[in-house]
Order: C-alpha cells, then structure tokens, then sequence
C-alpha cells in the first residue's frame, strides 16, 4: 500500500512536457504530445477566401497541410516570415478531418518539464484571442510560459473553414 501511495504522489509531481516558443517575445508552450514536426519556414500556397490567420497551404510528404500564423490568430498583428521563422506541425482534435496545421511561430526555445504544481490557471489577462486559446501559465525558474489549448485554438466553423482550405477541388 505505501508503495502505492508513492506510485501516486510521483504521478501528481510529474507534469506535462511542453515545446516552448517565442512569438513577438514572449514565451509560449503547447503540448508535446500534439507536435508532430518542427521545420523551418517555407514559402506556402496562398489559398483565396481562406481566414485572415491562414497563411496557406504546404505539402508535405503527400499531405496538404493549412498554415496558421500564430501572431494573427491570438490577434498581435502579422508575422514577418523569414529564415528565421519556424512552423511547428501541430495534431488538431480526434477524428477531425483536418488533423495536422503548421504553426508559424518566431522561433521554438525548448522542451521543458512542468510539475503539476508549477501550472497556474491563465489570468484574465490580454487580447480576447489570448483568453480564449491560454490554458494555463507554466512556471519555470524566472519564465512564464502562457500555454496554448490545441483543443481551443479553433472554434467549429474556424475547423470547417481549415477543412475547406485543403479540401481537393
């Protein structure tokens, strides 16, 4: 029984393992879990009539990938995309017809571990976007980490209109 009580006092410590990033300075995370890829930018396939926060379109090993400017979508204007740049390749939902969208962040700084108790509920805090998408904040050393719900990111008609965008014909 103790050791049982240890098993689970060494579960409740351990928490998630987040890719942190940077976008306009400040410092994002998301899930490791969800990342599928990380690539640096490439010139993407505008789509006409796609959401003002896509950016296009990229193939990728057979599949059509929409590319998401991240800056945009939590609503602090538009990224300038150079050599610098990363997509982070990100799986979306369960079951969803579109499962992967690339990411455009400033760049990617690491992989960190975050215990339980260093996870705070997001502030009420920044553009309604940032609300809306920030799950929590992880805590690391002197950093504050405001991580973005991949399950958040998009509302259903957002989804619907991503769908559209690779949609063949």
């Amino acid at each position: 029984m103790p050791e049982q009580d240890q098993s689970a006092r060494a579960a409740e410590r351990v928490g998630p393992k987040i890719l942190t990033f940077e976008v306009l300075g400040e410092d994002y995370g998301i899930d490791i879990e969800h990342v599928r890829e990380i690539r640096g930018w490439a010139s993407v396939r505008s789509v006409p009539g796609a959401a003002d926060f896509v950016l296009g379109i990229l193939r990728l090993r057979g599949s059509v990938i929409p590319i998401v400017d991240l800056r945009r979508r939590l609503g602090l204007g538009q990224s300038v995309c150079d050599n610098r740049t990363v997509v982070i390749i990100v799986a979306l939902g369960h079951g969803r017809t579109v499962n992967n969208v690339g990411l455009v962040v400033d760049s990617v700084s690491d992989v960190v571990d975050l215990s339980r108790g260093r996870l705070v509920d997001s502030p009420e805090l920044g553009t309604p976007a940032q609300k809306a998408l920030a799950r929590e904040v992880g805590l690391l050393d002197d950093r504050m980490y405001l991580l973005i719900d991949l399950e958040r990111i998009f509302d259903q008609k957002e989804l619907a209109a991503l769908e559209h965008v690779v949609a063949p014909g």
